[in-house]
């Protein structure tokens, strides 16, 4: 018995250690084709800006070209289900933005179907980016600052119009969410795309945006555009003296944060998101990177674990799922 007992237990030893370097083989190996790079965004906004410098470093990291596939429209839904139903190989990547679990949050606290279940549908890689929304508008409003913004609205109600990239997204809700703290009532037009957005913002057409200031940036400064206050927690660095909405009104507990990740689809092999998780770190702790690549989009690195980024995400859904259902609004 005791001879058996040994024979087994050195059998089951055995079959571990052979078990042992399969993940890691696994990961030398990927990538072995291009990678794919699929945005729920058109070219030009912040997004797609990321993944060409992310896509650039990684693919000379991992000695593969990696291919940026533009799939705007139908509030993410169209590139989210390319990505959901690809192989999960690693071969097709979602670059998620915080818009995201709003979209899907929007549905929820509407008490509607939701257009896709992210935690369901994909495995977390990781964060990589925080982005800077502001309240920007066209020089032709007369306001100069949040407060001036604020009494324009009030004394002629529905006569400030704001785009935004589509219900339920990070500068529709900074929009509603700035209207439900401060009392006033706008005009709400939504878009496919931020670069929709600022064509109409500096054409006129639409008056202001709570949109990403990165993107806007050159604009502000040949004075096309004018930018009010931080949406964000934080001061941006592209433009330390402007003040943040919450400081500037006050207006305390007001903020929108917004974020950029990867996103692989659901039963991707823990090895390929691994793989992949330590090449997004390894550029986001290199100074050089951030400095030279990211800081001139406005992103600031935000690097994290799979399992940061899903607990993330199932926080966001939590916390917008009910300011949703307060605010009463409606998916698209």
């Amino acid at each position: 018995m005791a001879i058996h007992r040994a024979l087994r237990l050195m059998a089951g030893v055995a079959m571990a250690a052979a078990l042992v370097p399969a993940m890691p083989v696994l990961a030398q190996s990927y990538p072995s084709k291009p990678i794919r790079f699929v945005l729920a965004v058109p070219p030009g906004g912040s997004v797609d800006a990321l993944a060409r410098v992310v896509g650039q470093r990684l693919g000379s990291a991992v000695d593969q070209p990696v291919v940026i596939d533009n799939r705007p429209g139908g509030s993410n839904k169209i590139a989210t289900d390319i990505v959901a139903r690809s192989a999960p190989d690693g071969y097709a990547l979602y670059m998620m933005g915080s818009s995201q679990p709003q979209v899907e949050a929007t549905a929820l606290g509407a008490g509607q179907p939701r257009p896709f279940d992210t935690l369901r549908d994909f495995t977390s890689v990781g964060t990589l980016v925080t982005n800077t929304y502001a309240l920007i508008v066209h020089p032709s409003v007369p306001a100069k600052n949040a407060a001036e913004f604020i009494a324009l609205a009030k004394a002629k109600p529905d006569s400030i119009t704001y785009g935004s990239t589509g219900v339920g997204k990070s500068d529709h809700i900074a929009g509603a969410l700035f209207e439900k703290m401060t009392g006033i009532k706008m005009l709400h037009v939504p878009y496919k795309g931020l670069g929709l957005v600022v064509n109409d913002l500096l054409a006129g057409r639409v008056q202001a945006s709570f949109g990403a200031l990165p993107i806007m940036a050159a604009q502000i400064r040949a004075g096309k555009l004018r930018v009010i206050g931080i949406v964000s927690a934080q001061k941006s660095f592209q433009f330390p003296d402007v003040p943040t909405l919450a400081e500037a009104v006050p207006l305390p507990g007001y903020a929108v944060e917004t974020w950029i990740g990867v996103m692989a689809p659901a039963k991707t092999p823990a090895a390929v998101i691994s793989r992949l998780n330590s090449e997004f770190n390894k550029m986001l702790k290199d100074d050089a990177f951030v400095k030279n690549s990211l800081h001139p989009l406005g992103l600031g690195a935000w690097p994290q674990t799979p399992n940061q980024m899903t607990n993330l995400i199932r926080d966001e859904l939590q916390k917008y799922t009910k300011l949703f259902k307060e605010l009463g609004i409606q998916p698209e």
